[in-house]
């Protein structure tokens, strides 16, 4: 045993002495995570979705502003058609066998 001159102070005593700590913030369980749930209603959800089809809408016509729709092919031409011979020569040096 330690002799000590003065007698150790209470866990009370150390509570008030001592400065206090900034405690993290509590960690979402999944209590909470269904309490935040619950509160979602049909016109939330129907609002949320109305919104996610505008956003959508919105999205889809920036891309056609920015990408439009490739141009049309040009008109095609026609020709009457003629019956003819054909006639190839090749000119070349040599011999051919």
């Amino acid at each position: 045993m330690v002799d000590t001159p003065h007698p150790l102070p209470s866990d009370r005593a150390l509570r008030t002495a001592l400065p206090r700590v900034a405690q993290a913030p509590p960690r979402l369980g999944l209590g909470r995570i269904r309490g935040a749930a619950s509160g979602l209603t049909w016109r939330r959800g129907l609002l949320g979705g109305v919104a996610l089809l505008v956003v959508g809408f919105a999205a889809v016509k920036g891309y056609e502003r920015v990408r439009p729709a490739p141009a049309a092919a040009p008109a095609l031409q026609t020709v009457a058609v003629a019956r003819r011979s054909i006639v190839e020569s090749v000119a070349l040096p040599g011999t051919a066998t």
